[in-house]
């Protein structure tokens, strides 16, 4: 899987994590943060607890997403996780 080809899982604004009902296959429902979640160094995702299909994935932003973005913050932020690679 992919950013650019997520595959039958929804991406997910950030800010939706909480309030977003997910719907899995198998019927089960819920918010991204009452499923499991897991990280990678891509993002997040989260996981039906009925199944354990993954359901939903919150992508980080790249690092010339974050330079690109003119937030002092998160340019300063890119630079950090660009020099621990």
């Amino acid at each position: 899987m992919t950013k650019d080809n997520p595959g039958f899982i929804q991406n997910l604004n950030p800010r939706d994590r909480e309030t977003k009902i997910l719907e899995c296959d198998c019927g089960w429902k819920g918010t991204f943060a009452e499923g499991f979640e897991t990280w990678d160094d891509d993002g997040e995702s989260t996981v039906c607890p009925r199944c354990l299909s993954t359901v939903a994935q919150i992508w980080f932003p790249t690092i010339q997403e974050m330079l690109d973005s003119g937030d002092p913050s998160e340019v300063r932020h890119a630079e950090l996780r660009d020099s621990a690679h």
